[in-house]
Formats: structure tokens, C-alpha cells, sequence
């Protein structure tokens, strides 16, 4: 939200934060749109900053959608065990991702920042009130599904998500 300042180290808004944090800056409603962006949208800033004109790649598919999905999957699989499991509960966890660019299009890379164990569910700006809404819809339907337990297989998922990880598959 702010220029980082090494002389300001207590400035919240000047370091990487996540919409929680975000939120509270008194700039915030008049920059939302730009502070959470689709795939689709972040494909057009790319685009739009660094033109990457040698190659005909889509780097948002090819290259930093395969490097979230792998770095959520390495964290799921290491926390296997340690995360609470009852029956008839869930988590639903935010992942803060950092993607970094360099100068061609295998030296973009994305670094997992943290998990949120109670992400911010507000509806800040239009991406979050269009993925929200079936996110949490989606996420309650295959928990009843499970504790019902109406298929033995996997449930579908619905609404363009997907299975990043699942402990049957180990």
C-alpha cells in the first residue's frame, strides 16, 4: 500500500501484507480492485508490464499455476499428521503466495509466505465476492458429503476448483 522505508520498519503498509492488514489503510476501498487479482487479471498486468514478446507461452498457466500448486501441495504433505482431524470439522485455510519475476519466462518463481488458519472471508472487491461465495458453498457441500457418507469415492469437485492434495492418495 506504501513504498517500503527502511528508516519507517514500523510502517505496516509498507511491508508484504495480507488483505487483513490491507484493509485497515485509509487508501484501501480506492485501490481493492488491484490488491486481489484472477488469474485472468494477473496475466493482463504481466502482460502489461514486462512483455515477454520471444515466446508465445501463457505464463500464468504454464508457469506460475504449476509452481502454487506445487508449493501448496509440498506444505499439505509436510503437515501431514500434524493438523487436527475430527470428525464433522474442516479447516478452511488462505495461502499468501509471493511471485517474483526475472527477466524471461523461466525465472518467474513463487514462494508460499504463510497459511491463514481463519482467512478473511470478506468480500473486499469483485474477484473475492465471484470466488468466495462458491468457495465456501463448495467446501460445505463436500464436508456434508463426506459426513453423510453417500460415496465411498472422492467428491467432485464443482465450480472450476480443484484437488490440489489428498491423504487417500498417499
Amino acid at each position: 500500500m506504501e513504498p517500503y522505508d527502511i528508516k519507517n520498519l514500523n510502517n505496516r503498509f509498507a511491508h508484504i501484507t495480507n488483505i487483513s492488514v490491507q484493509k485497515e489503510h485509509p487508501g484501501f476501498f480506492h485501490q481493492r480492485e488491484h490488491k486481489i487479482l484472477s488469474f485472468d487479471q494477473l496475466r493482463g498486468y504481466l502482460q502489461e508490464k514486462q512483455p515477454i514478446h520471444d515466446s508465445p507461452r501463457d505464463l500464468v498457466e504454464e508457469v506460475i499455476k504449476p509452481q502454487i500448486k506445487g508449493a501448496l501441495r509440498s506444505a499439505l504433505m509436510a503437515a501431514e499428521g500434524k493438523l487436527d482431524e475430527r470428525r464433522g470439522q474442516f479447516s478452511l485455510l488462505g495461502a499468501d503466495m509471493l511471485i517474483t519475476q526475472g527477466s524471461g519466462i523461466e525465472d518467474f518463481g513463487v514462494s508460499l509466505l504463510e497459511f491463514n488458519k481463519n482467512p478473511d472471508l470478506e468480500l473486499h472487491n469483485k474477484e473475492l465476492s465471484r470466488i468466495l461465495p462458491p468457495l465456501i458453498r463448495e467446501t460445505l457441500d463436500i464436508v456434508l458429503e463426506v459426513e453423510r457418507g453417500t460415496d465411498a469415492s472422492r467428491p467432485q469437485c464443482i465450480e472450476g476448483f480443484e484437488y490440489l492434495y489428498d491423504q487417500q492418495d498417499i
